[in-house]
């Protein structure tokens, strides 16, 4: 996550080592994806947090620069192991002295598990957009910022590669995040707006998965940008809850979000910081950022980082700091919200007959 000038002292919390669990606390029996939901492994997000090579950053030279040419291609290669054949997009706007003895081009990584719409219809096809960067700040192993974002991006990869959603999920590895969003920015500016422009497409949401695995119960283990969220409500103190963090306005897509997520993860807690009228520059520090200027419904989900993670972009940023079940706790609730959201193909009537993906579901603050 990018640093601000402005940023609130953070509350300093403890630090707390977590080990790994089989599996995530129990799904509910009656949920309809609960066999999905199953398949989410806590030794295995906690494996790619330990695959990743530390100080993955274009900044520094020598090491960092290798690191992050590294990780660019083991996640290619995890992705193609997968059955995959991903795009790597350069990103055009990498340039300058920051990025001086920098490889031919810096990239961003996308798959896509396509969407089965009618083929009557006439609108753009529908897609949902999921995010996490693979760069950290030079220095820092990036175990939660952002390793636990990538590491849940290539679970659902895994998870999802033989399933028929009606509406088109992607999954992007963004890169340069931490030097200014650049990635996102260099896609958004390009890929997706010409995409948009010629109405190839029409994306519903967009979530940036930002920090999603060191949690605290400790008193006063939480900080917020501001001490009284806009409709009264005090902010958080405790930090054991994931946020997810938007707009008043694009609550017809977050709060079925959150919804999803809290009914296929009974026992995690979402605070839903979706409250703001207009964007505040501490939401506005993650890869989400570039979509809401084209008007694209976009949170970022995150455990809140310097405002509750004393690790944040620090060489203590390691692994032994994510709480794993919680980890995988949260990543099982955006797999359930992915899947909620998406909807899924019924099986045509022949080959030329596919699902029309349902409407976002209502919630209570929609009615």
């Amino acid at each position: 996550m990018t640093t601000l000038p402005t940023l609130i002292a953070l509350a300093l919390a403890p630090l707390l080592a977590h080990t790994a669990t089989p599996t995530p606390p129990a799904i509910p029996a009656n949920h309809p994806h609960a066999a999905l939901l199953e398949q989410v492994s806590t030794d295995r997000l906690m494996q790619t947090l330990t695959d990743l090579p530390p100080s993955r950053s274009p900044r520094g030279g020598g090491a960092n620069q290798r690191a992050l040419v590294d990780t660019e291609r083991w996640i290619t290669e995890q992705l193609e192991a997968l059955g995959y054949q991903p795009t790597v997009l350069p990103i055009e706007s990498a340039t300058g002295p920051t990025f001086e003895n920098a490889p031919p081009a810096w990239t961003n990584i996308l798959i896509e598990i396509p969407g089965q719409p009618d083929p009557a219809r006439t609108t753009p096809p529908e897609t949902i957009i999921l995010s996490a960067h693979y760069d950290s700040v030079q220095g820092s192993p990036g175990a939660d910022d952002d390793g636990t974002g990538v590491a849940a991006l290539l679970e659902f990869a895994r998870i999802l590669r033989d399933h028929r959603p009606a509406r088109t999920i992607r999954l992007i590895f963004f890169n340069l995040e931490e030097t200014g969003l650049i990635g996102s920015r260099d896609y958004c500016s390009t890929t997706l707006r010409e995409a948009i422009n010629a109405d190839d497409e029409k994306v519903i949401g967009m979530v940036s998965l930002e920090m999603l695995g060191y949690f605290s119960d400790e008193p006063n283990s939480q900080g917020s940008p501001v001490p009284i969220l806009p409709g009264g409500e005090p902010a958080p103190t405790v930090g054991d809850f994931i946020a997810m963090v938007g707009l008043a306005a694009h609550r017809g897509f977050s709060r079925p979000w959150a919804d999803a997520m809290l009914a296929g993860a009974p026992g995690l807690k979402v605070q839903r910081a979706d409250v703001f009228p207009l964007p505040i520059p501490d939401i506005l520090r993650s890869d989400h950022a570039p979509f809401l200027l084209l008007g694209i419904p976009a949170v970022m989900l995150t455990d809140t980082a310097n405002f509750r993670n004393p690790n944040y972009h620090r060489a203590s940023d390691s692994i032994a700091t994510i709480d794993a079940e919680r980890f995988a706790l949260v990543t099982r609730g955006v797999l359930a919200a992915i899947l909620e959201l998406a909807g899924e193909a019924e099986a045509p009537a022949d080959d030329d007959e596919q699902a029309d993906p349902a409407p976002l579901p209502a919630t209570q603050a929609d009615r």
